[in-house]
């Protein structure tokens, strides 16, 4: 570990910002979102009630954090640090992901087992997607051009194109809560917590090759690009599992 930044109560979603090369964290316990630099913590950014989820859009050059309890989506100014306009989508935002092919957000809602796709350049719903059972986490492909969709009940992954039509439902392991890409490779990894596995998929048959075991209830998945690893967080081992791999 090279360091440690404290930051606000149960911290849930990460996010870094191309603009000003900071991170922000979603404190789902504070209903605030914490903005770190390389030096540690700049500011603390109160949003919506639980927030989730992060995600920073580069058409706009702006931070949208997903408010569980408000069913609202916070834009955050990446010059000022402060919430400029808020989006109603509702049913219990969790996870969402920006496709710069088309430069929309896409938003899992838990309640309502769709995906609601926003336009951050106008601040307005443009669409909704319906997927399976309770949908957590989101993330774009940009080699295929397409968003995966974890469905937690249902142990599938969405598959959503460019033209927001499903065009795959792949079934994976139980309790689905995390998914990654692979820049390089184009490779989607899915965490599933009630097998303690990650999941790895091809993303041009947009099958599952191999299943990897990790720690105990893993759930948040990011890719590094520097160093090619997937960091698999295992909630309920308090450990991080590092897969090397497609």
């Amino acid at each position: 570990m090279v360091g440690s930044v404290s930051v606000g109560g149960t911290p849930a979603g990460v996010a870094f910002d191309g603009t000003n090369s900071e991170i922000y964290v979603a404190n789902a316990g504070q209903d605030a979102v914490s903005v770190i630099s390389g030096t540690g913590l700049v500011t603390t950014v109160p949003v919506g009630t639980n927030p989730q989820g992060v995600a920073y859009a580069a058409s706009t050059g702006q931070l949208y954090v997903t408010d569980n309890g408000d069913g609202t989506l916070s834009e955050i100014s990446s010059s000022t640090n402060t919430v400029v306009h808020t989006v109603d989508v509702g049913n219990f935002p969790d996870g969402i992901a920006f496709d710069p092919g088309n430069g929309y957000l896409y938003v899992a809602q838990e309640g309502a087992n769709n995906v609601t796709v926003v336009n951050p350049a106008t601040n307005n719903v443009i669409g909704s997607v319906r997927v399976g059972d309770f949908p957590t986490a989101v993330a774009y492909d940009p080699w295929n051009g397409n968003v995966y969709v974890t469905n937690y009940l249902d142990g599938t992954v969405s598959v959503i194109n460019n033209s927001d039509i499903v065009i795959a439902t792949i079934p994976v392991g139980n309790l689905p809560d995390g998914v990654a890409v692979n820049q390089a490779m184009g490779t989607i990894y899915v965490s599933c917590g009630g097998d303690g596995t990650v999941w790895v998929v091809n993303g041009l048959t947009d099958k599952a090759s191999f299943i990897v075991p990790v720690g105990n209830f893993p759930q948040g998945l990011a890719f590094d690009v520097a160093d090619g690893g997937v960091y698999a967080a295992n909630y309920s081992d308090n450990t991080v599992s590092i897969i090397f791999g497609p």
